[in-house]
């Protein structure tokens, strides 16, 4: 059991560390591309590791600004992995700054829905894929010989 969490560990920071690398190469292309809610929750994590500064953090987000909304639930996952208050007080101020912006056009309402749409339909494809082996074992109580296994079966569960 604690080598497969050693693993589960040494893939997450691995993945963290590509996905940190992806970042810092395309911050020193000429033109860089606005952070995606992945790319902020990588470097969160990356921050945790020492990696990097809250500070350095937030002068990427204010230079490359963001590709997404700043939500309430984004902010509350950020709390929940105990994000440096510094990053939370900018994507807060980010947060408030596209409240105040105008509301879009109803020209713009088709294209967001479709955005809306395609995001829903590759939700699942994002999270994890974890494959694991159910044992269960039946065992019957013999009043001479105590319990005795019954029946077993393995079932691998996706």
């Amino acid at each position: 059991m604690r080598r497969r969490f050693s693993l589960l560990l040494l893939y997450v920071y691995g993945s963290s560390l590509l996905i940190l690398g992806a970042s810092v190469s395309r911050l020193q292309e000429s033109r860089p591309e606005a952070l995606t809610e992945e790319h902020v929750l990588s470097l969160v994590t990356s921050s945790k590791l020492g990696v990097l500064s809250a500070e350095q953090i937030v002068e990427l987000i204010r230079k490359r600004g963001l590709q997404f909304e700043v939500t309430e639930s984004f902010l509350l996952e950020l709390q929940a992995r105990e994000t440096d208050p510094v990053i939370l007080e900018t994507l807060r101020a980010l947060r408030r700054l596209g409240a105040e912006s105008e509301r879009p056009a109803e020209a713009d309402w088709p294209r967001f829905l479709e955005s809306v749409r395609a995001k829903a339909l590759t939700y699942s494809d994002a999270l994890p894929n974890f494959i694991c082996t159910q044992v269960t074992q039946r065992q019957v109580r013999d009043p001479q010989r105590g319990c005795r296994q019954f029946c077993s079966r393995a079932d691998l569960l996706r």
